[in-house]
């Protein structure tokens, strides 16, 4: 038996927005890769849930690629598709109008469609997946990417110039119309009178609006209307509705400089003191918030980890088994039970297998009522008794069948592996070959084959997942398997027996359970109005953040949406600002990857899964709070190591002027927390807030809509 490693990959991709109102209308550079088979080789579905695969296909692809920087250009292939049942119609429009309408902006809203002879109509539209019947009725399969929370409203839209020229075609972003596009549109919303709105009204005209009607219900409650006549769908956020900080009822202007409003008094634009207060002494009421600054969560350490399931992130695994009539007898016994003992070995709470066969064609091997994914052990165990052994040898179909399980039902927050089994080469038959366009089974077309294998490979490498390939017995085509591997990174593996393939299981699943750690320290805020104290949250999902004593861990690196506070104070209350080290007895790796430069060596991210108390409360002279003004030059050479942010450069860079000085508004703080007592000799351990108290002298108005548009063209 061999074994041969190759490098596991991590998936990065952590963003967090939070602003008062988001609106962000983003197409975005389409790096949508998918070969050729990937779609036409889920022939055992019907065509009305091939045309869904499709277009979740595509909404899987786009929703990847709308959140990434930069521009490019890609081809995209429809597969086996008809290209004349696939359409982008342009009859839509997303329209928002601030104060009844004295600012209004407009932006396409394209909807890709499938409109398979004799079926439902599938369509993807701004991020969502919706499908329309005869009758014009319509219902939403997967949601838009428009939400909204705390009065924010976040939007993002793919608009494609440009229809569907073949079956193959490229897509390109056009970086200056979108440039163009993005300025034209918040001139028009940024226009005087209307930055500090009453009610922004949101229409959506869409094929699909009672749909969206429905959806729309769901986000923002009552208040919904839809019109048939014009195809439309139509909410309004009033006064109630929009984020605190646009009602200017509830806040006031404060410079954090003044002595005669702030005590105690701030020397050379800083505080430090974690207690004071601000009184102007007529009765003001003062909205108060703050905010982790981005990059500023530098509270942690390198340490080592075994490789056990506790300290990774959940892994989605596609077994492909071969099911060509070779694998008769015994060799399918030993690989079902090789199988069964990798489930074992899988962690049951968080983990999740797909099971795919191949023969001369792929089928999706169903576990219960789960289509694909499954993380019932004993399901599973059993599902696997249903691999069988007849027929010829497709390995591209195999593979295609396990990148479509991927790209529909995982996700970037998910290790994505692939376990390929053969024992033998591509020997599709004559009937497949035939099909293909040559006279029968030739060299010819067992090459192509061969090639459309490594076509698969290579799409799973530009899809982030991994393939583990395995030889078994002595006539499997080692070297297509051990090519395939090096595309993907995975690891090629020989048996030649049932105990070694077991074996070969087991050493794949070690592979991709093994990680290096940065370590990041749980920690967390607080921040004390006359008496009461208050504790971040955060307006994402928070469940899986630990927290102790309601004081959540804002060090959580896989918290996507920032943490905050959102209070009011009154004049003349004390206020105290706070943060303290927790503890923690659970540990779980997260897909945050840091590589250092001089070493080449990957280390993963830890999160704290269970805090069990407060470690320590940092002292007051280990906080500092700076204001416009102050000199930040001594954190040029702050001690950070490797995997931490440059303080100076990258975390307080957005702050900082040319001279070295702070440049914030009169009512902002920026405060350092020095956490002491490191756990170990890597890098520096602070945690760098934004405080904001009231409203700055230089602004009367608060911009609440902010629109990014991204233009992509279709093209031969």
């Amino acid at each position: 038996m061999a074994f041969q490693g190759g490098g596991s990959r991590g998936v990065s991709e952590l963003t967090g927005l939070a602003v008062l109102l988001g609106f962000v209308i983003v197409t975005a550079s389409l790096v949508f890769v998918v070969g050729d088979q990937v779609v036409s080789d889920a022939q055992a579905e019907s065509r009305a849930e091939t045309g869904e695969i499709l277009v979740k296909q595509f909404d899987a692809r786009l929703g990847s690629v709308a959140s990434a920087a930069g521009n490019g250009t890609t081809t995209l292939s429809l597969g086996d598709r008809n290209p004349s049942e696939v359409s982008v119609r342009r009859n839509g429009q997303l329209e928002v109008a601030v104060d009844g309408g004295a600012c209004t902006a407009t932006v396409p809203l394209p909807s890709i469609r499938f409109t398979p002879e004799g079926g439902d109509e599938v369509a993807y539209q701004a991020g969502g997946v919706w499908r329309r019947g005869d009758d014009g009725d319509s219902a939403m399969v997967a949601p838009p990417d428009l939400t909204t929370q705390g009065g924010a409203l976040s939007v993002s839209v793919v608009d494609l110039r440009g229809g569907i020229p073949d079956d193959r075609f490229r897509l390109r972003k056009n970086v200056t119309a979108s440039r163009t596009r993005t300025r034209d549109v918040r001139r028009t919303l940024y226009s005087a009178g209307c930055r500090r709105p009453d009610n922004v009204t949101v229409s959506v005209t869409s094929d699909y609006y009672r749909a969206w009607g429905e959806y729309l219900r769901s986000e923002v409650g009552t208040g919904v209307s839809v019109f048939p006549a014009n195809r439309t769908a139509r909410f309004t956020l009033g006064p109630g509705d929009l984020p605190p900080a646009v009602d200017d009822s509830r806040n006031e202007v404060v410079d954090l400089q003044d002595p005669a409003v702030v005590d105690p008094d701030p020397v050379d634009h800083r505080f430090d003191d974690v207690n004071f207060s601000i009184d102007k002494a007529v009765g003001n009421t003062y909205f108060v918030s703050a905010r982790p600054v981005a990059d500023g969560k530098l509270v942690g350490d390198i340490e080592e980890f075994d490789g056990g399931a506790v300290y990774r992130p959940p892994i989605d695994v596609v077994v492909v088994m071969d099911e060509s009539g070779s694998m008769g007898g015994s060799k399918i016994a030993d690989a079902r039970d090789a199988a069964r003992q990798f489930v074992g070995l899988t962690n049951e709470s968080r983990d999740r297998i797909a099971l795919v066969g191949y023969d001369t064609g792929s089928r999706f091997v169903r576990v219960g009522y789960q289509h694909y994914f499954s993380s019932d052990h004993a399901a599973l165990n059993a599902t696997v008794g249903r691999y069988g052994a007849g027929g010829g040898t497709t390995i591209n179909r195999g593979l295609n069948a396990s990148l479509a399980v991927h790209d529909i039902e995982s996700n970037f927050s998910r290790v994505r592996h692939v376990i390929l089994l053969t024992d033998g080469r591509n020997e599709p038959g004559d009937g497949v070959c035939i099909a293909a366009g040559f006279p029968g089974e030739t060299a010819a077309c067992r090459a192509e084959f061969d090639d459309r294998t490594l076509a698969g490979a290579r799409a799973a490498a530009n899809q982030d997942v991994v393939v583990h390939t395995i030889a078994f017995g002595s006539n499997a085509d080692e070297d297509l398997l051990k090519d395939v591997k090096n595309v993907t990174g995975g690891t090629y593996s020989k048996a030649t027996t049932g105990s070694e393939l077991e074996q070969v299981f087991s050493g794949i699943f070690q592979n991709i359970t093994e990680t290096e750690q940065v370590v990041r320290r749980p920690v967390s805020t607080g921040l004390t109005v006359d008496g009461t104290k208050y504790v971040p949250q955060t307006t994402g999902n928070d469940s899986n953040v630990a927290s102790h004593g309601g004081q959540p861990n804002i060090n959580d690196p896989g918290v996507r949406e920032a943490f905050s506070y959102a209070v009011n104070t009154s004049d003349a209350a004390p206020m105290n600002v706070s943060a303290v080290s927790l503890s923690c007895s659970d540990w779980q790796l997260t897909s945050v990857e840091h590589t250092n430069a001089s070493t080449g060596r990957t280390y993963n991210e830890v999160r704290c899964t269970n805090v069990t108390g407060v470690d320590r409360t940092v002292p007051h002279e280990n906080v500092t709070a700076y204001l416009a003004g102050a000199d930040m030059t001594g954190f040029r050479d702050a001690g950070e190591a490797w995997w931490q942010p440059d303080l100076y450069n990258e975390t307080l860079a957005p702050y900082v002027n040319a001279s070295g000085r702070l440049d914030v508004e009169s009512n902002q703080a920026i405060v350092v927390y020095d956490f002491p007592d490191s756990a170990s000799d890597y890098g520096e351990t602070r945690l760098v807030m934004r405080y904001e108290f009231g409203l700055p002298e230089s602004t009367t108005t608060a911009t609440v809509v902010d629109v990014d548009v991204t233009e992509v063209e279709a093209r031969d």
